[in-house]
């Protein structure tokens, strides 16, 4: 019975990331419904949270589960930052961090380490923002130059919370260092 149970919640929790997906898409692509996505997510609400609920629980033991909780993680970050309390979005995130890092999926941890940095960030949790994205470094770091756009992303992003902080000398290391990576990205590009 067991088994039957986990293979229901499991096609319940695809089927809610996939309209919270759909959700997602239409908010952030089409100005015009906006309303009607944010009707949808709102009727869908108490499925899309269950489903997560349960992929989260599931994770440690469910390979299966820990990808859908790692894509609760990612499929609405614009709704998940707007219509979730703070605490909660966090919440969201770290579980979608630690479930892609039990799968050994290292980009999709990468964004939503980010992610929980952009968050700290808009929390005024400048510590918090600065350890996530210099975690970011480290692991673009190791990933070499196939990270080389990231890591200049996540070198602004630390630079942006360094100003913030008036830590301006670090501000500027950061910013340099972007610049220099944008210069090496783009006579990548010229090259190939």
């Amino acid at each position: 019975m067991m088994p039957q149970l986990s293979k229901a919640q499991n096609r319940h929790a695809a089927l809610y990331l996939a309209r919270l997906r759909q959700a997602e898409q239409q908010y952030t692509n089409d100005e015009n419904a906006v309303a009607t996505s944010l009707a949808a997510y709102h009727r869908d609400f108490d499925n899309i949270q269950a489903a997560q609920k349960w992929a989260k629980s599931a994770s440690q033991k469910n390979a299966s589960a820990a990808k859908l909780c790692s894509d609760f993680g990612s499929a609405a970050v614009t709704l998940l930052t707007r219509q979730f309390s703070a605490n909660e979005a966090i919440a969201w995130l770290e579980a979608a961090r630690d479930a892609a890092a039990r799968l050994g999926n290292i980009y999709d941890r990468l964004g939503h380490v980010y992610n929980l940095g952009n968050l700290y960030t808009l929390r005024s949790e400048n510590e918090k923002a600065i350890s996530c994205f210099r975690e970011c470094l480290r692991v673009a770091d190791g990933l070499g130059e196939q990270a080389l756009r990231g890591k200049g992303v996540f070198l602004g992003q630390l630079g942006t919370v360094y100003f913030a902080q008036n830590r301006l000398d670090e501000a500027l290391e950061c910013f340099a260092e972007q610049l220099i990576l944008a210069r090496q990205f783009k006579e990548k590009r010229e090259i190939t």
